[in-house]
């Protein structure tokens, strides 16, 4: 068929979602069960991951005290068939130079060198899920640079990238 692509095969799944559970404050609190799944809390705290294909659960949900005391709860959780997040970051500065006097001590750094100064930096991330076989993730960076420059290798890969960085 012209004009038509199709996936010939999908060997990975990628329909399921990453459902976090998080808790702070727990004190006197010993573990957490979600569901079948038993989870310990650790100096107060509950950091939990289960991949769920996307639809919506209600789970129940005990938590257990280091006295034996339990209290139950129902936790709902939905993972989307689609979804779209986006970050992005801008950041300009534009100013003129004027230096009287001895200006040496400013040779070190180009911008100094000209009357006018323009730097600026551009970046944008984003990740999305669209049905079951569907993901997309794109981003660009075009670093720290002249603004005449700015454009000239937006998506040259860098370990340095300031998503990366978010990301740590």
């Amino acid at each position: 068929k012209l004009g038509k692509a199709q996936l010939m095969r999908h060997n990975i799944p990628t329909s399921a979602g990453l459902a976090r559970f998080m808790g702070t404050g727990l004190k006197g609190v010993d573990k957490v069960v979600i569901g079948e799944d038993e989870f310990d809390v650790e100096e107060g705290e509950l950091y939990a991951e289960q991949y769920l294909p996307a639809d919506a659960y209600l789970f129940p949900t005990r938590v257990v005290f280091d006295s034996g005391e339990e209290r139950r709860y129902q936790l709902y959780v939905r993972i989307p068939d689609e979804y779209w997040v986006q970050a992005g970051l801008a950041d300009f500065y534009i100013g003129k130079n004027k230096v009287t006097g001895n200006s040496a001590a400013l040779a070190v750094d180009d911008q100094y060198q000209d009357d006018i100064y323009n730097q600026g930096r551009l970046a944008y991330f984003g990740q999305g899920k669209f049905g079951d076989k569907l993901r997309i993730t794109t981003h660009f960076d075009t670093k720290e640079s002249d603004v005449r420059d700015m454009f000239k290798h937006p998506f040259a890969s860098d370990s340095s990238s300031v998503f990366d960085i978010l990301e740590d």
